[in-house]
C-alpha cells in the first residue's frame, strides 16, 4: 500500500506542469555550474564563495570588525561545507590561522566550497520560481500559479544568478517566501501567517541588507489598503495590531542578534556606515534629483529585455489592469493582488532611488514580482472561458 501511494505520488508530481517548469529551469542552471572550476577564486563579481563566507562569519562577530554583508547565508554555507573545512583544519600543518588559511586556499577546498555555494544558489532560485508561482496560485488558482511560475522561470537575470554565489538570489528566495506568507495572511484572513512572514523577512535582510527595501513600503501600504477595503481587519483590529506589533519586535530582536548588533555593536555600526557611505554613494550612476530619478526609470524600462522580451512589459500592464477591475468577491484576496506591485514600488523608491543604480541585479526584484501580473494576464487572456477576453 505504501509503495502504491508513493508511486501514485511520484506520477502525480511528474504530470504536474510546475515539475517540468522547475525541471527545465534546473537544467538551465546546472549547465554552467562548473564555469571557471577548478579554481582557488571565483569569477562572479561580489560572489561570497569560495573565499569570503568563512571570513565573513568570523568578521561579523569579532568585536570591532565587520564584513560587507550580513551573516545569515554565510552561516548556511558554513554548515553545508562542514566536511570541507573540517578536512582543511585536520590537514593543516598547525592550527595557527596562517597555516589553516594556507591549506584552505588550495584548489580542492576552494572548488568544493564554490560548488556547494553555487548549488545552494541554484536551489534557492528554483525556490523563488516556486514561491512566486504560489503567490499567483493564491490569487488566481492553480492554473494562474503555473502561468506565473512559467514566466518567472524565463527570467534571464534570475537564471544567471542561479549560477553564481552572489547574495542576490538567496535574499530574493527568502523575500519571495515572506511575501507569499503576507499575501496569504491578507487573502485568507489568517494572522498565523504573519509569524512566518516575519521570520522569512528577517532571513532576507540578514542575507543582504538591501532586502529591507522590499518590505519598507509594501507592508504598511498594503496594510492600509487592507483596512480601507476589507471589513475583516477592522472588525479584528486589536488582534491584528497585537500580532503585528509582537512579531515586529521579535523580528527586530532576531535581526539584531543575527547581524551581530548585540554581540559586536561597534562593528555593526561600522558596517552600516560603510554601506550607506562609500559602498553605495561612490557607485551612483544618477543624480539625486528628479532628472536622475526619471532617467533611472527610463533606463529600467528600456532594459526590460535583460529579464524578459520587451513585449512582456505590456502584458504586465494588462494583467495589472485586469486585476484592478476584477470582481470584489473576496476583498482580502483582491487587496492581496496589489502586494507584488507594491513590492516593486517599494524597492524602486527605497533602494534604487537611494543608491541611484539600475544594473541587472538592482532591478531583479521588480522583474520577479511583476511576473505575477504577466502570468495572471496569460491565464485570463489565453485560458479564460470568458468569451469577451
Amino acid at each position: 500500500m505504501v509503495t502504491l501511494r508513493r508511486s501514485l505520488g511520484i506520477r502525480t508530481w511528474l504530470l504536474a506542469p510546475i515539475f517540468w517548469i522547475l525541471f527545465v529551469a534546473a537544467i538551465l542552471r546546472l549547465i554552467g555550474l562548473g564555469w571557471g572550476l577548478p579554481a582557488s577564486d571565483g569569477w562572479d563579481s561580489d560572489g561570497i564563495a569560495p573565499r569570503d563566507f568563512l571570513v565573513g562569519v568570523s568578521k561579523t562577530y569579532v568585536p570591532g570588525d565587520y564584513f560587507t554583508y550580513p551573516p545569515f547565508h554565510l552561516l548556511i554555507l558554513t554548515v553545508l561545507t562542514f566536511p570541507g573545512w573540517l578536512a582543511g583544519i585536520i590537514n593543516a600543518s598547525s592550527i595557527a590561522p596562517a597555516d589553516i588559511v594556507s591549506e584552505f586556499i588550495k584548489t580542492p577546498y576552494m572548488t568544493f566550497f564554490a560548488l556547494v555555494a553555487r548549488l545552494t544558489s541554484a536551489a534557492m532560485s528554483l525556490g523563488t520560481i516556486y514561491y512566486v508561482g504560489k503567490i499567483g496560485e493564491e490569487l488566481a488558482g492553480r492554473r494562474g500559479g503555473v502561468c506565473v511560475a512559467g514566466v518567472c522561470a524565463l527570467n534571464a537575470t534570475l537564471t544567471y544568478y542561479g549560477h553564481t554565489t552572489n547574495l542576490d538570489g538567496p535574499y530574493l528566495f527568502w523575500s519571495s517566501l515572506a511575501i507569499l506568507f503576507w499575501v496569504r495572511a491578507i487573502a485568507r484572513h489568517d494572522l498565523g501567517q504573519i509569524r512566518f512572514m516575519t521570520l522569512c523577512s528577517v532571513a532576507a535582510i540578514a542575507t543582504k541588507d538591501q532586502a529591507y527595501a522590499i518590505f519598507l513600503l509594501s507592508l504598511p501600504l498594503s496594510l492600509i489598503l487592507w483596512f480601507a477595503i476589507d471589513a475583516w481587519p477592522r472588525k479584528n483590529m486589536r488582534q491584528v495590531c497585537v500580532v503585528l506589533l509582537v512579531w515586529f519586535l521579535i523580528g527586530l530582536l532576531l535581526l539584531l542578534l543575527i547581524d551581530g548588533a548585540v554581540t559586536n555593536p561597534t562593528g555593526f555600526r561600522a558596517r552600516l556606515a560603510f554601506l550607506t557611505g562609500s559602498a553605495s554613494q561612490s557607485h551612483a550612476y544618477y543624480s539625486a534629483n528628479w532628472n536622475g530619478y526619471i532617467q533611472l526609470l527610463k533606463d529600467g524600462w528600456g532594459n526590460i529585455d535583460r529579464y524578459y522580451p520587451k513585449a512582456t512589459a505590456v502584458v504586465a500592464v494588462i494583467g495589472f489592469c485586469i486585476w484592478i477591475f476584477r470582481p470584489l468577491g473576496n476583498r482580502g484576496r483582491w487587496v492581496a493582488g496589489f502586494v507584488p506591485f507594491l513590492v516593486a514600488l517599494s524597492f524602486t523608491l527605497s533602494f534604487n532611488f537611494v543608491v541611484l543604480r539600475s544594473e541587472n541585479r538592482f532591478l531583479l526584484p521588480q522583474s520577479i514580482f511583476l511576473a505575477v501580473y504577466v502570468g495572471l494576464a496569460i491565464d485570463e487572456l489565453i485560458f479564460s472561458r470568458q468569451r469577451t477576453l
